[in-house]
């Protein structure tokens, strides 16, 4: 049963994700983001990147009229109220929704 919670987490986080990749998105700030500091080894200094959804930390998401909530809430809209049902039942929490281009070669 872990294995299929973990697996639907990561299916809605990837669903978030990919939202933001297709409306252009995935390196922008949308008002209202919920933001982590992120590097990677060997790359530049951290920088800000918005946070996605996820389990555990008890961390909340974005204000729900902001840009980012009403875009978060669109872009969960396919996989429909159970994401929401779970993400309540497990204290939803976010992730880091990317890196930057500059860190990636």
């Amino acid at each position: 049963r872990r294995a299929d919670v973990d697996a639907f987490a990561a299916q809605v986080f990837n669903c978030y994700v990919a939202a933001r990749i297709r409306a252009g998105h995935f390196e922008d700030d949308l008002r209202g983001d919920v933001q982590t500091r992120l590097g990677v080894p060997g790359g530049r200094e951290a920088r800000p990147v918005a946070t996605g959804p996820s389990l555990g930390g008890g961390h909340e998401g974005p204000a729900a009229a902001s840009p980012s909530g009403i875009f978060e809430a669109e872009a969960l809209a396919p996989v429909g109220s159970a994401a929401a049902a779970l993400m309540d039942a497990r204290r939803g929490g976010r992730r880091a929704g990317g890196l930057h281009r500059a860190d990636l070669r």
